[in-house]
């Protein structure tokens, strides 16, 4: 959160597109709105993505179990080395 803070501090002062918003404005006061707005949205899509990613890793944790009509098929989706059968050079004639 802090390395972010600071990555987003740096690119609204540097950035051309922000800075151009900014000079742009017809006033200081909608300058700062403009700025306050964007840094809102981007503190709000920065947690969105913490989100997604710590909900992602807890699915992960949790295990994934296949539907019965996968399972019973399983060789086939997730071959495994015993199920495997290579075409010898005579078969393959």
């Amino acid at each position: 959160m802090i390395g972010g803070a600071f990555l987003t501090t740096a690119t609204h002062g540097t950035d051309q597109l922000m800075v151009q918003r900014y000079l742009c404005a017809r006033n200081s006061k909608q300058a700062t709105a403009a700025l306050l707005t964007s840094g809102v949205v981007i503190f709000a899509q920065f947690i969105l993505f913490l989100l997604i990613g710590t909900m992602l890793f807890v699915f992960y944790q949790k295990g994934t179990v296949l539907p019965p009509e996968v399972a019973a098929k399983a060789d086939r989706v997730f071959p495994t080395s015993s199920s495997r059968s290579f075409p010898t050079a005579s078969s393959a004639w």
